[in-house]
């Protein structure tokens, strides 16, 4: 689709298998393949669709229930399954609303938390459900509490095991330690080349 700006991160839902596609200031695709020629992709802005919190969007996941998150240079917001809006732009985030919080990426934990990454804010936990704000919680691992090495987290993940790490833009690779709370340093443990870290996979093997 010749369209489409520069694109950040492509996903299909497991349910309607649809494809979604985040783009840099370009909003949020859908394109649906069994559509009419004519309807098969539609483009969201953040000013036409309440459940996208702004329009320059870097990751779409989603979650065990089947709903949509996106990461945007505003924040964090949900579509649920159903199509509702869950917008969480005035929770608090240290001293920041959640929408001046750029976030890059996100994974859910195996208790259903949320785990976001931000290249100002560090991680963030979202905790809660429901379509409610008054239902979300935030907690946040920063250098400010001395929870993660860096405040700028470029990506975030949970392996096979259910570990969550996070990598850093000039702190390394970080794991979380669920009894202290806290986000441990690895990278120079493993003797990982490099400080920065922007991706985080696992093979077959897990």
């Amino acid at each position: 689709y010749r369209g489409i700006s520069t694109v950040m991160s492509m996903m299909q839902h497991s349910v309607t298998g649809h494809i979604w596609i985040a783009a840099y200031d370009g909003g949020v695709y859908e394109v649906d393949k069994k559509a009419p020629v004519a309807q098969r992709v539609r483009n969201y802005y953040a000013q036409d669709a309440p459940w996208l919190a702004g329009s320059c969007v870097f990751h779409i996941y989603e979650d065990s229930k089947h709903n949509l998150w996106f990461a945007t240079r505003n924040g964090v917001s949900m579509r649920t399954m159903d199509g509702e809006a869950v917008r969480l732009d005035t929770l608090q985030v240290g001293n920041s609303q959640m929408r001046n919080v750029p976030t890059m990426y996100m994974t859910e934990g195996n208790d259903g938390d949320m785990w976001v990454a931000s290249n100002t804010h560090g991680v963030i936990r979202i905790q809660g459900s429901g379509n409610s704000l008054s239902g979300y919680t935030f907690s946040g691992y920063s250098v400010s509490n001395g929870k993660l090495n860096s405040d700028y987290a470029n990506c975030i993940y949970r392996d096979i095991e259910g570990r969550i790490w996070v990598g850093t833009g000039g702190s390394g690779l970080s794991l979380y330690d669920a009894v202290e709370d806290v986000f441990l340093p690895v990278h120079k443990l493993w003797n990982l080349p490099g400080d920065a870290v922007t991706s985080i996979q696992s093979d077959k093997k897990g």
